[in-house]
């Protein structure tokens, strides 16, 4: 029962691929995002999920528009579930930026407080 109503909690990287959309398509940038998030443990995918969509479990979809300005940490909104993310140059600049942004964001449920 809780699977049905909260979701899957371990967040496998084939079954996030299923619920990604990249906007435009650009294949290198994809493969170094998958490199970051392959990296990542289940908690931060979990973290990656929630920043994106306000939800922490699978099922869940959003779409990664890309930015050229790899000035910019990773940006979320999570009424449309789009992230735009900086085209990075390595995996390593895109997992250390994607985690950075996820672990120091705001908590989505704490607009009252």
């Amino acid at each position: 029962l809780q699977l049905i109503v909260c979701g899957e909690a371990a967040i496998p990287v084939p079954e996030l691929k299923k619920s990604v959309t990249f906007s435009p398509h650009r294949p290198t940038s994809e493969r170094l995002f998958w490199e970051a998030v392959e990296q990542m443990s289940h908690r931060d995918r979990s973290l990656l999920c929630q920043f994106v969509t306000g939800r922490p479990r699978l099922p869940v979809h959003f779409v990664v528009n890309w930015s050229e300005d790899t000035s910019r940490l990773p940006q979320a909104t999570t009424c449309s579930m789009e992230m735009t993310l900086p085209r990075y140059a390595t995996t390593a600049q895109m997992y250390s930026r994607l985690t950075f942004a996820f672990q120091h964001c705001g908590d989505i449920d704490a607009d009252d407080r």
